[in-house]
């Protein structure tokens, strides 16, 4: 699986990039990923201005730590620094999704590298549509690796029903957070699909541990967002529509 699995994606994801680039290339919001990396690496604050106060004005704070090191090597453009970003993303999510379906799709390891070829395949045919997030520079890809890294992560909890397995599942469902806020209903409906169809007293019990770190997780980021920031949701869309900023 791992040689195919990575000649393939890598193969997906370089026909991908170019054929965005042909398209269009970096998106113009993907800049604002740059200008907080730029502002933390230069002043140490989260702001929007450099030196300003502190501004939670990214919806996922995740893809700021993929921007982070990949700026601090890309310092003279960027375009290319946004870009390589999501194109890293990209390059783990199509190899997680493999992995996804060497897993589940059969238990017959002959058929499966076949249902990984035809998955990349697939991809590879609808471009035109996958292409352009390739290379947006946005947290599109960033966020589908995380949710494929999720359930590949609750799947092996399945497999190997252990209470550390249980934390890390808990711990990760609740990052979801700061990958994109309204990514938590997914994990935590992953987490009480585990409660509802847990097979044991054990299990059930044990799922229960995964959901309430994946409640309790994200309670923690947003009181660390409210002393940090001065409010506890991103400003884009779920601070604007409660208020939190006042009317103006």
């Amino acid at each position: 699986y791992s040689w195919l699995a990575v000649a393939l994606a890598l193969a997906v994801i370089a026909a991908a990039s170019l054929a965005g680039f042909s398209a269009r290339g970096a998106w113009d919001d993907a800049y604002m990923f740059v200008r907080y990396a730029d502002n933390l690496l230069e002043h140490g604050t989260l702001a929007w201005h450099p030196g300003g106060e502190p501004t939670y004005g990214l919806t996922s704070l995740g893809y700021l730590a993929i921007v982070l090191p990949v700026r601090l090597v890309v310092r003279d453009n960027p375009a290319t620094a946004v870009v390589v970003s999501s194109v890293l993303c990209a390059l783990a999510f199509v190899l997680l999704l493999g992995r996804l379906v060497y897993r589940h799709a059969t238990r017959d390891v002959r058929v499966a590298p076949w249902l990984v070829a035809f998955t990349y395949a697939v991809i590879a045919l609808s471009v035109s549509r996958f292409a352009p997030h390739v290379v947006s520079g946005m947290d599109t890809m960033f966020v589908l690796a995380y949710l494929a890294a999720h359930v590949l992560l609750a799947s092996s909890y399945e497999t190997r029903r252990t209470t550390a397995t249980a934390v890390w599942v808990g711990l990760w469902g609740g990052f979801a957070f700061w990958v994109r806020p309204d990514l938590i209903v997914y994990t935590l409906g992953i987490a009480l699909a585990l409660v509802i169809f847990a097979p044991s007293a054990t299990a059930r019990r044990q799922a229960l541990v995964i959901t309430a770190l994946t409640v309790v997780a994200p309670a923690a980021e947003m009181t660390l967002a409210s002393v940090y920031f001065g409010s506890a949701l991103p400003l884009p869309f779920y601070a604007k529509s409660l208020k939190v900023y006042g009317d103006f």
